[in-house]
């Protein structure tokens, strides 16, 4: 009986080494990227291998990724700043609870010089949630308009709701079901990578500034000016959402506005292109087309569409939260007592 209990023991023996072997086997072969916890066909697989190689992120572990762990605002920032290249702040970062040799003080920096976040306090620990990204990179696009997307949990009034009908019209995420966007859940490191790889790589949509092209002959003028400016219509049309939170980067003028100057510099860059400001006045007959007023006690930008013997007439930003055509303003207005003109034509 014995010898009998020793063949079958030594049997089950090398059946187990069996299978832990097949078992390590199959994992290796499976294994994406060399994480244990990546498995090719997972829906983040190719996601992952482009932010390890692109030096987005790495791994939490030399042998996992962790794609379910939460991804706090701190590495959101850190992610997308890498993904736009690094780029150097121009400013010290402004925020008390950011140390100087924290690993996010570059990004944070960047990232409120950009717009994309504002105050004194980053909160880099609070985890990042599904509006918190669309909302991101939504800005560092230049905040472009988008027809709305039906969420029952993303009221229209909502700061990130161009955001989201943007993130699912450029298919950078979808709703989560039953109608729902849910915009306050938390994202995985999965998802961030996932949300960066479709925006950055299969949709080109971090681009921030708009395409633009010299005019054929004669210089920019206020014809050419007026006509750029009215082809906006078609996609900023009365009533688009535009409020004070909505910002624009121009990456020629190192410049970036929220609210109205963030959409005259919008319009300015469309009209300018890569020219940078030549002057700035209080001249109101040496108003031009393309023009940026600014209003200075009353903190409002607007963009000159006409310009009148004794008004202009504007297209702005954050009135009202949305944009606004064609408002006649009369030199004679309060507006004009202490205003500012910012011209780029050459």
């Amino acid at each position: 009986m014995k010898k009998t209990y020793d063949r079958i023991g030594r049997a089950g023996s090398c059946l187990l080494i069996l299978a832990i072997l097949m078992s390590l086997l199959s994992v290796s072969i499976f294994a994406v990227g060399g994480f244990t916890d990546v498995r090719d066909g997972d829906w983040f697989a190719e996601p992952v291998l482009w932010a390890v190689d692109d030096g987005i992120t790495n791994g939490t572990t030399a042998l996992t990724f962790s794609p379910n762990d939460t991804c706090t605002r701190a590495q959101i920032l850190t992610f997308l700043w890498r993904a736009a290249g690094e780029p150097t702040p121009l400013m010290y970062c402004p925020f008390y609870d950011v140390a100087a040799d924290a690993y996010y003080c570059e990004p944070a920096a960047w990232a409120y010089e950009n717009g994309l976040v504002e105050g004194m306090l980053f909160e880099g620990s609070a985890p990042c949630t599904r509006a918190d990204v669309v909302t991101y990179l939504w800005k560092l696009s230049g905040s472009p308009y988008a027809a709305p997307a039906a969420f029952a949990d993303v009221p229209a009034y909502a700061s990130y709701s161009q955001a989201v009908s943007w993130a699912v019209g450029n298919a950078i995420t979808n709703g989560t079901g039953n109608g729902l966007f849910s915009p306050q859940n938390t994202c995985t490191r999965g998802q961030i990578v996932t949300f960066l790889y479709r925006a950055f790589v299969e949709n080109e949509a971090q681009t921030a500034a708009p395409s633009w092209e010299a005019p054929a002959s004669g210089g920019i003028t206020q014809s050419y000016a007026s006509e750029i400016l009215q082809g906006l219509l078609s996609t900023y049309p009365e009533g688009t959402w535009w409020d004070i939170e909505t910002s624009y980067t121009s990456t020629v003028l190192n410049m970036t506005y929220s609210g109205c100057a963030g959409f005259a510099l919008y319009c300015s860059d469309l009209i300018f292109g890569d020219l940078p400001i030549t002057e700035v006045h209080s001249d109101f007959d040496r108003i031009k087309v393309g023009d940026m007023v600014r209003d200075e006690s009353g903190r409002h930008t607007v963009m000159v569409l006409e310009k009148q013997t004794d008004s202009i007439i504007v297209v702005e930003g954050n009135y009202n939260d949305t944009v606004h055509w064609y408002r006649q303003m009369y030199r004679t207005d309060p507006e004009f007592y202490n205003f500012t003109v910012t011209t780029r034509y050459p």
